[in-house]
């Protein structure tokens, strides 16, 4: 049985929306599993996945396994990923830094704390949306391009080993997702 899904994502007046970055990437992953149905087996809620996100669906318990072992699979392609993103920065280190230079004490970044998922650690969270608050310093003095933070998002994604077409659908996918956080968190529109 379908029913309207309230989750964390856009809302207006009568509800959610499906806009903003957490249905951005509900209907990014649907399309990947619309696009593998041999894999993702189709949801009984709704003619595909794509119409199972647009209708805000519930999903049921063998739809909730299915939505699972996507996001599963892509949590994967990210971590790969992760470990080849170039010299990661010490983001603490950073910081001090630039107040130390007299950036002075920069105040987090908002759009990093709406996109923190529930059970991040809070000292973390506040570490990234203060470093998005100086990214976004050095591109308004034009000390940064507003490259670096895709440059390097690339360079992640490019480092997972690609061994078959699917293989090829995740890593867009999560790169894609990635993306979008990004996009959103910098106040660009997709």
């Amino acid at each position: 049985m379908t029913t309207v899904e309230r989750e964390r994502g856009a809302h207006d007046a009568d509800g959610p929306t499906l806009d903003g970055p957490d249905a951005q990437k509900r209907l990014c992953i649907a399309a990947l599993m619309d696009r593998h149905p041999e894999t993702f087996s189709r949801p009984t809620s709704a003619a595909t996945w794509s119409d199972f996100v647009e209708q805000l669906c519930v999903p049921t318990e063998p739809e909730l396994l299915t939505l699972n072992m996507a996001i599963g699979r892509l949590v994967q392609v990210m971590r790969i990923a992760q470990e080849g993103i170039p010299e990661p920065a010490d983001l603490g280190a950073m910081l001090q830094r630039a107040e130390q230079e007299g950036m002075g004490d920069l105040e987090p970044d908002t759009a990093v704390q709406a996109l923190a998922a529930p059970d991040a650690a809070p000292d973390d969270v506040q570490v990234m949306a203060r470093a998005m608050s100086l990214y976004k310093n050095c591109m308004a003095n034009g000390v940064a391009q507003g490259d670096e933070i895709s440059n390097a998002i690339d360079a992640g994604f490019a480092h997972v080993p690609v061994t078959s077409p699917f293989m090829q659908s995740l890593v867009d996918t999560a790169k894609e997702v990635t993306l979008i956080d990004v996009r959103y968190a910098l106040g660009v529109q997709s």
